[in-house]
């Protein structure tokens, strides 16, 4: 994206050089004023691009890694020590728990980003819900097969 910006506002400039040196289509003041602002945003775009940041070729990567250790969640916790439980812990909730005695409730504050969409994802609709008159023709899926 950045790197289209980058060679329009270069097309640009090339064209306002042009129209000024070459033309004489534009006049002085004009040509500097325009000048100066292809400059900065230049720069701009520069600097953005120049940025350290996630790279897209990186982030379906950590996206995979990340829905990885979203499904093994349950089963990581239920097998580690309990350091690891808290590295866990501090992976899913980066600000921590905190544990209300009043209500005997955990409140977390924040949910790691890779995280937040799991509990939309594990909810069902309410255009779910009406399909069939109830929740549980939904929820039948959820009952184990009959077996001997």
């Amino acid at each position: 994206m950045y790197k289209a910006q980058s060679a329009d506002i270069e097309k640009t400039y090339e064209e306002l050089e042009d129209d000024f040196s070459l033309f004489k289509k534009v006049p002085e003041g004009v040509y500097i004023r325009l000048r100066t602002k292809l400059a900065k945003e230049r720069t701009e775009i520069h600097k953005t691009i120049s940025e350290p940041g996630v790279e897209s070729s990186n982030l379906k990567t950590y996206f995979r890694q990340g829905i990885t250790l979203s499904t093994q969640l349950p089963t990581n916790w239920a097998s580690r020590p309990m350091l690891a439980k808290e590295e866990l812990q501090k992976l899913v909730f980066p600000e921590g728990v905190t544990y209300n005695r009043e209500k005997e409730l955990f409140l977390t504050s924040k949910v790691n980003t890779i995280f937040q969409p799991i509990p939309r994802l594990n909810c069902i609709s309410e255009s779910d819900k009406n399909k069939q008159g109830s929740i549980s023709a939904d929820l039948s899926n959820w009952v184990g097969t009959i077996g001997f």
